[in-house]
């Protein structure tokens, strides 16, 4: 009898749990990239579900730290390549799906930040530092934005934050300065610049901005050490050598300041020509002699030469060009030799506050130096002042009158436009429509626009007696008068003759400006 074998049982694989199906989906779709949409065929609501019935499961807690890290990767990536609208897409979903981030929150705010989206910027920047206080990276982004806001407090206040956690930071440094500054902390902006360039001394814009500083300061010294070091740096910035110009100035160190003017418009012009701000500067020495010909180069009519501009014309021609610290030097030469233009410049530079600060007191004392030369437009800034009460004396319209008709008479226009305002308003001088009428005529046949501009005001209410001066009047000196005045006095011009009527003539109203309205003028 043949013993049969024993068949051992078939072994059955234990059935597929729930979670683990849900698991094994969860990773397919995040390998697919299928994050979270479709909602319901997607890796995250895959993970979710795994957690509603496992709150502790350590696997589906990873898959879904995966889908945020991925989309933070992604928003990254297109930061870098600034589709700034892309990232900011890919990174909101990051923060919705792990809101423990602050990474995360710190790319979105810099992304919110490049497009422009402050207040939002703001909000990724503040949540990223509760979840990470400490992190110095997060306070830059705060101070950044605050700074683009022009909350300059706030901007600081970050920034400090940052030096305060990695003192060898010079960028916090430097961006502190710049807050400073544009709040016009000189002294704060100075020490944090000095500071960011002794931390990166090869960083010469540092230097730059703390020898800006310390000219606003007045501590020229100071100035020139630090523009010196730039120069070294920078040596082919205009700006280094205008502001070294400035410093050598004020230290009384002409030659070496004009030596700086002329390297910075040298420099300006090779810029121009297409250098740049790095390169060696373009060689001056001629091409060997191979690459000439033999052949006699064609006879051409030599140019004539440019006129070399001396003095007050070339203290005029560097402000006309907008380098205002020359000119202020050269007309301050100028100035001491006795010459009047000059006088008036220096008393108009720091009436306005241009190359150097407003000074109204020294404005009048140039002004007054000027007037015993008996320049018109210096008469009119003496006018204005007395009007203005400023420089030192107290206003009084009655001598501000007396002086705008002495620079009227020698043709100044804006002067001519005020005489006209207060003898229409009776203001320092007795009411007059007539004689306020004259001026204004005056004023408009020298091109003034106020005066024009009010002719026709009163021309079209013949009857008013009541006088508001509008903005372009109540400035109608300008805030100054014109630059270029007369260098000698000159005769009140005539009032131009009424031409003869006409058969038909019509009637000509008697208010402010009576029959002058009539004549067409």
């Amino acid at each position: 009898m043949v013993e049969k074998k024993k068949v051992p049982p078939a072994v059955t694989p234990p059935a597929e749990t729930e979670t683990a199906r849900l698991l094994r989906e969860g990773h397919a779709f995040l390998a697919a990239k299928q994050l979270t949409t479709p909602k319901d065929r997607s890796a995250l609501g895959r993970f979710r579900r795994v957690l509603a019935i496992d709150p502790g499961n350590a696997e589906a807690k990873k898959g879904i730290a995966k889908v945020a890290a991925t989309y933070k990767k992604w928003g990254s990536a297109a930061l870098k390549r600034k589709e700034y609208t892309k990232a900011e897409r890919y990174l909101e979903s990051s923060v919705k799906v792990n809101d423990r981030d602050g990474a995360a929150y710190a790319f979105l705010g810099y992304t919110r930040l490049d497009l422009k989206k402050f207040q939002p910027a703001l909000a990724a920047f503040q949540r990223a530092l509760e979840l990470n206080p400490d992190t110095p990276d997060y306070h830059s982004g705060m101070g950044i934005t605050r700074f683009r806001m022009k909350d300059y407090s706030g901007a600081i206040k970050a920034f400090e934050e940052v030096a305060a956690r990695r003192p060898d930071y010079a960028g916090a440094r430097r961006l502190m300065g710049m807050a400073h500054e544009f709040q016009g902390n000189w002294r704060e902006a100075a020490s944090a610049y000095g500071r960011a360039y002794q931390l990166d001394p090869d960083h010469g814009t540092d230097a730059l901005a703390a020898g800006r500083m310390h000219i606003e300061l007045k501590e020229y010294g100071k100035a020139l050490a630090y523009l010196q070091k730039a120069e070294k740096q920078r040596p082919r910035d205009p700006e280094v050598f205008d502001k070294l110009a400035t410093a050598f100035h004020f230290l009384h160190r002409i030659p070496e300041a004009l030596a700086a003017v002329e390297t910075r418009e040298r420099l300006e012009k090779e810029i121009a020509a297409g250098g740049d701000r790095k390169s060696a500067p373009p060689t001056t020495a001629p091409p060997p002699a191979s690459t000439f010909t033999a052949a006699k180069p064609k006879a051409t009519k030599p140019k004539a030469a440019k006129p070399v501009l001396t003095g007050v014309a070339a203290a005029r021609s560097h402000y006309d060009a907008g380098r205002h610290a020359t000119a202020y030097f050269m007309y301050k030469d100028e100035a001491k030799k006795g010459n009047a233009e000059a006088a008036y410049m220096l008393g108009r530079m720091h009436h306005q506050g241009i190359a150097v600060r407003r000074d109204l007191r020294q404005a009048f004392d140039w002004y007054m130096k000027a007037v015993r030369e008996g320049h018109p437009g210096a008469q009119a800034g003496v006018g204005y002042m007395y009007y203005r009460g400023q420089g030192g004396v107290r206003r009084n319209p009655a001598v501000a009158a007396q002086w705008f008709e002495k620079a009227a008479k020698a043709g100044v226009t804006g002067a001519m436009a005020r005489l006209g305002h207060m003898y229409e308003k009776g203001e320092g001088v007795a009411r007059n429509s007539r004689t306020a009428a004259k001026w204004y005529v005056l004023a408009a046949n020298k091109g003034n626009r106020a005066a024009r501009k009010r002719m026709r005001e009163l021309g079209s209410k013949p009857n008013s007696t009541i006088f508001k001066a509008p903005d372009e009047i109540d400035s109608g000196l300008g805030e100054m008068p014109a630059l270029s005045a007369p260098s000698a006095p000159v005769a009140a011009a005539k009032p131009v003759a009424k031409p003869k009527p006409k058969k038909k003539a019509r009637k000509c109203g008697g208010g402010l400006l009576g029959g002058l309205s009539c004549a067409g003028q």
